[in-house]
């Protein structure tokens, strides 16, 4: 670049200390520096340009990549013999890529700079017209306004709304078994098979056709730091516990027939606990007895509750309110000031939504630790480290709330030819 520039060894390549270049500070990471410095500081005629957002901002940061996904899966074909993937390897891992359609994405911006008073982060993946494959189920187009919105009660601070598209979702598993059926431990029908005669229902037509194309889930930041949990099922409570879950049915009735009659077929409802609530029943099981589940059907959508924490079964027993109300006429739920500001200025059509609120993090953090150091011994409770903890979430908590900086909202934007990610904090 026409500087002297120090450069530095660095995991996978060298680095180089951060310089100045046409009034921007850069640092280059880089496998194979001395070649690929020239591209990205010389005119070139691909050119990634300054994304919209750090224009004019105090601070930013913007990383991007182009033809990625392809140029690897074009490197795989071209492995020599020898090469550390064996070639069948190589053409079965480029197969597989093929078939998530990830060489439909054809760019990768990733932006944070200074939003006002917020901190804003993007992400937009753009595809090209090529087969989306996995992004067509998890990323599908948008077409209606989610409704599950409506649904969602006036109490969850921290809760999210998302879209599926099943259709897509099972012509990828119906692809899978063509391309790669003789290389999987099992046929499509013996899974199947398998299947029915566990639950005694058909996997589509009984289960996956009844599901809409939304979800919900609201979270409880209880932390339960003394939890005794199966080792079978600590990935589901890492994962799934303390939440409570709603999802769009297309026939809630036939659905809720035929999880009666999968139960009933391992036996599962002799331990069930049933209580009348709101106009609807719900349902108590155990995991492996241990692991509190409930469940109720109301209006198009299963609620679910994971864990047996009180914030659980009362987000659970809320979502029932709230659908009840809706179904007697009453108003959706308004979203609170600080999501409101945090939308300003975007457009109304996203896709998912996610928001997260630190204050209710750190109360929950905070009850916990003091729960805990109640039950020590008098004599080690001012050695407990939890109690500097407390004291730290309290002063972060009040400084958070002060700054207007305890709520995070993240905004997704689906289109056949991008799927844009934008946050404010």
């Amino acid at each position: 670049a026409g500087q002297q520039v120090r450069v530095h060894e660095a995991p996978g390549g060298q680095c180089t200390a951060p310089f100045l270049h046409e009034g921007t500070l850069v640092m280059l990471w880089s496998s194979d520096l001395e070649k690929q410095a020239a591209p990205c500081l010389d005119k070139r005629d691909n050119a990634f340009p300054l994304a919209p957002q750090l224009q004019g901002t105090v601070f930013g940061l913007q990383i991007e990549a182009h033809e990625a996904v392809r140029s690897f899966l074009d490197a795989l074909a071209k492995l020599p013999d020898g090469a550390k993937f064996h070639e069948d390897d190589a053409a079965q891992i480029a197969k597989a890529l093929e078939l998530s359609g990830v060489r439909a994405v054809q760019r990768f911006v990733a932006t944070a700079f200074a939003d006002g008073k917020h901190l804003g982060q993007e992400m937009r993946l753009e595809f090209t017209a090529t087969a989306r494959g996995l992004f067509d189920a998890i990323m599908p187009v948008r077409r209606t306004n989610p409704r599950l919105l409506t649904f969602l009660p006036a109490s969850a601070q921290n809760w999210g709304i998302g879209i599926f598209d099943m259709e897509a979702a099972l012509n990828l598993y119906g692809m899978v078994f063509e391309q790669f059926g003789g290389e999987l431990p099992l046929s499509r029908e013996e899974i199947e098979g398998k299947f029915t005669e566990f639950t005694k229902l058909r996997l589509h037509e009984d289960v996956l056709s009844l599901l809409g194309g939304e979800y919900m889930r609201i979270d409880d930041y209880a932390f339960d730091l003394d939890a005794d949990v199966d080792e079978r099922l600590e990935r589901i409570d890492e994962n799934y516990g303390n939440s409570c879950f709603v999802v769009q049915l297309r026939d809630a009735k036939s659905m809720a027939q035929n999880l009666e009659k999968a139960l009933r077929a391992r036996g599962l409802h002799a331990g069930r606990k049933t209580e009348e609530y709101a106009d609807t029943k719900i349902y108590t099981l155990r995991l492996l007895g241990t692991m509190p589940i409930e469940y109720a059907f109301a209006a198009d959508v299963v609620v679910v509750g994971i864990g047996g924490g009180e914030t659980t079964r009362q987000n659970l027993r809320s979502v029932l309110d709230t659908v009840a109300a809706r179904t007697k006429g009453a108003a959706a739920t308004e979203l609170s000031a600080a999501v409101q500001a945090r939308l300003q200025g975007w457009p109304e059509d996203w896709a998912a939504i996610e928001v997260g609120d630190l204050g209710e993090i750190l109360d929950g953090m905070i009850t916990s630790f003091e729960g805990l150091a109640a039950m020590l011994p008098e004599d080690e409770q001012e050695l407990d480290i939890g109690q500097h903890l407390v004291e730290f979430a309290r002063k972060l908590r009040t400084e958070l709330v002060r700054h207007d900086a305890a709520a995070a909202l993240s905004a997704s934007y689906s289109a056949r030819d991008a799927y844009v990610i934008r946050s404010r904090w």
